[in-house]
């Protein structure tokens, strides 16, 4: 039997565990932004701010 590379079985098994990591990232993320509510939507201005020239959607003008 030849080879295809990678098994079906492992992908599905690391996409699994990023998913995994993916929902805990995002659930610690916004307890500290409930935690930190005034300063994160300072921050969270602050960063639209900043990106906004480089906005492909004409969000510059």
């Amino acid at each position: 039997m030849r080879a295809t590379g990678l098994r079906s079985e492992a992908v599905l098994a690391r996409h699994a565990q990023m998913a995994v990591l993916d929902v805990l990232y995002v659930a610690v993320a916004v307890a500290v932004a409930q935690r930190t509510y005034d300063s994160t939507t300072v921050a969270m201005a602050a960063t639209q701010e900043a990106v906004r020239p480089y906005r492909g959607d004409g969000g510059g003008n």
